[in-house]
């Protein structure tokens, strides 16, 4: 028996469509989604697209992070109104965020940023160690998701 998260995550993947010419994927949730629920929804929707489509995009060669080009996005959601669709897409990339923090290539990146500040930096504050490690991996992920904004759009 699946519960209610398994079966949410299903239908989203089911409702997955590629284009002919593997240039764009489609979700479609116009119908059978309970937005009322935006928190749960976006988090299912993220994860999904996250694991289908940006963990492809994003990758770890060697000691590099390479951003592969990949196709657009596009999901298709019922009118919520102009507020609910802003919370759906600022919690969206949220999500998003959190997820590339904890990627293979946002451990990365953060490993070799505390590496390099360990033989770099003459800061004997830990405190201020952490607010530069933090406010590098913001910048590094706001790159990342600036680039990955331009391929994913939200229709109603």
């Amino acid at each position: 028996m699946k519960t209610g998260d398994e079966a949410l995550w299903e239908q989203i993947q089911q409702r997955r469509g590629v284009s002919f010419s593997d240039s764009s994927v489609i979700y479609n949730l116009k119908t059978g989604f309970d937005f009322n629920n935006v928190r749960i929804m976006v988090l299912h929707l993220a994860n999904v697209i996250f694991e289908k489509e940006i963990s492809k995009w994003v990758d770890l060669n060697g000691n590099r992070i390479e951003k592969v080009p990949g196709y657009n996005i596009t999901m298709m959601v019922p009118e919520l109104g102009e507020r609910r669709v802003k919370a759906l897409n600022k919690k969206f990339w949220k999500q998003i965020w959190k997820l590339m923090m904890h990627s293979e290539p946002g451990k990365f990146q953060r490993n070799t940023l505390v590496q390099n500040m360990k033989y770099a930096s003459p800061l004997p504050n830990p405190l201020m160690k952490y607010s530069i490690l933090r406010h590098a991996m913001k910048s590094w992920i706001k790159n990342m998701t600036s680039e990955l904004e331009k391929n994913i759009l939200t229709q109603l």
